[in-house]
């Protein structure tokens, strides 16, 4: 089983080396807009741009993809169009992690080293959770979001899908963020945030 990364940036240097760590792949390949074809990052191979051409030509049966891109929007497009073209879509767990076995993942969702998530708790697809990141128990966390390095979310609460959570953020218990809102890194929400806002602070403010 071969996997293609879709992105050769920061986040991809990251999904590679958790990649290489699961053994679970023959061979790791990158697509990239922004890279020369042909040429390496880490020890992998970019072999294409982002192009859907390409794509649908490689064979559903021996490889799998994912999108390591960390803007939410554009990870979103990417994934979605992959599933459209019924590729199959890698869900990627470190193995130093904490993970509830009474939660729920979705596809394309990257849990990095160190992350906690608690029991009941779900999360949507082509999430990132980042490094030493904490999601306690009977949380939602949207599609497409992304919670950054060191930040946590305590128990019940709703993060909206295509939300950012900031290096460092908490939100305390039985709080929600709005869909597509911007949590600022070190902020503490403590009340609930709305939908489309840019919210930072101590106690968090938009």
């Amino acid at each position: 089983m071969n996997l293609f990364i879709v992105g050769a940036g920061g986040h991809g240097k990251v999904v590679a080396d958790l990649s290489r760590l699961l053994n679970n792949y023959d061979n790791i390949f990158f697509l990239d807009d922004n890279k020369k074809v042909g040429s390496y990052v880490l020890d992998y191979k970019i072999v294409n741009k982002v192009d859907y051409k390409y794509i649908t030509k490689i064979s559903n049966n021996e490889n799998v993809f994912f999108v390591a891109l960390g803007n939410c929007q554009i990870r979103k497009k990417i994934q979605n169009n992959l599933v459209n073209m019924d590729k199959n879509i890698a869900t990627l767990i470190h193995p130093l992690t904490s993970i509830s076995r009474f939660s729920k993942i979705g596809i394309g969702t990257l849990i990095c080293a160190g992350a906690v998530l608690g029991p009941d708790s779900i999360i949507g697809d082509g999430c990132i959770l980042n490094h030493s990141s904490t999601v306690d128990h009977d949380c939602i966390v949207g599609d497409f979001t992304h919670i950054s390095p060191h930040s946590s979310i305590s128990g019940n609460v709703t993060f909206g899908e295509l939300s950012f959570l900031g290096s460092g953020a908490r939100i305390i218990e039985g709080k929600s963020v709005g869909k597509n809102s911007i949590i600022g890194s070190g902020a503490v929400v403590i009340s609930d945030i709305p939908d489309n806002k840019v919210a930072k602070g101590i106690p968090a403010k938009f």
